[in-house]
Order: C-alpha cells, then structure tokens, then sequence
C-alpha cells in the first residue's frame, strides 16, 4: 500500500506601500512593483488608505530625507496643499508598472 501526502505551504508576503510625507530625494533609481497613486485630495487619501497597509516612507528610510535608490509595491504621492505634501526628486530613472489619479 502506497501512501501520498499533500503539503501546503502558507505563504505570506508583506507588502512595501509607503506614503510620501514631505521631501524625498533618492539618489540612483525608483522601482515601483505596483501603483504609484497621485492622490489630489484629503479625501482621495483617505480612500486611498483604507486599501492596504500604507506607511511613511520615513518608516523605510530611518528617517533619511536623501537615499541612494528605492524598490517598493506600492507608493502614494500627496498632490493637495497640506504640511505633508509630497516632494519627490529622482535623479535616476524610474520604473513602474501602473499609475493612478485619486481625486
């Protein structure tokens, strides 16, 4: 008698979603794995937000305003007046797969 087992194995994988507070260079190149979102209101933020487990990029950094390159899943830009605007300068080049534009 032959006996055959399944394995399954659980994989879980923790996504990089970052929000962009204030200023940020980065040095070399971005790559996003997922969706860069524009996010023009307090209320596209929000939305935006409740999707999945966002951060600030500060978390990502260690505080650092000037990093030498950046690979993520997703990142979010916040294009409305407010104390935490995004500032984004990228000297190298920049790869991702999608953007979005959240009124």
């Amino acid at each position: 008698m032959t006996i055959h087992y399944k394995i399954y194995w659980s994989i879980y994988i923790i996504m990089n979603n970052y929000v962009v507070c204030g200023k940020l260079t980065i040095e070399g190149d971005m790559i996003v794995n997922g969706t860069v979102f524009n996010v023009k209101s307090l209320g596209g933020l929000v939305k935006v937000l409740e999707q999945g487990s966002f951060k600030n990029i500060m978390e990502f950094t260690n505080n650092e305003t000037v990093i030498k390159e950046l690979t993520l899943d997703n990142l979010v830009l916040v294009d409305f007046e407010c104390s935490d605007k995004s500032e984004l300068t990228i000297s190298g080049s920049c790869i991702c797969i999608d953007t979005k534009t959240i009124e």
